[in-house]
């Protein structure tokens, strides 16, 4: 199973927040080959991983920014692996989209998890 975090309200422009993945390994085997990419919204950039979490890279894919977490080998049964990514708002944007997807090689089809943000400018 997976689940991601949700912000409690809208943020400002400027503001530091983010997303927790969590993904749960509940076969009776080990998951292997997990991929774990986040696709951000104009409007919204990454700002940094948090502790724990594997190597992300940035890669703009058809004009949108992607981050790529470096694969994980296994997730053994019941075992949970946590992913922080750390976000900002540069411009307001309103139910901007933020998409965790999630492959494995025993999983046919990805996996998306979706979380929407908003950011005001306070200034005005």
């Amino acid at each position: 199973g997976c689940r991601m975090s949700r912000l409690p309200g809208p943020v400002s422009v400027g503001e530091q927040f983010g997303f927790d993945v969590a993904v749960k390994n509940r076969g009776t085997a080990n998951a292997t080959g997990i991929r774990l990419v986040i696709d951000l919204p104009k409007g919204i950039k990454g700002v940094s991983v948090g502790k724990g979490s594997p190597r992300a890279s940035a890669k703009l894919v058809d004009g949108q920014l992607q981050y790529h977490f470096a694969a994980i080998d296994r997730i053994e049964p019941e075992q949970v692996i946590r992913v922080r990514i750390n976000l900002k708002a540069t411009r307001p944007v309103s139910n901007a989209i933020v998409n965790a997807r999630i492959h494995y090689d025993q999983m046919e089809k990805e996996l998306t998890l979706s979380e929407a943000v908003t950011a005001s400018d306070d200034t005005q």
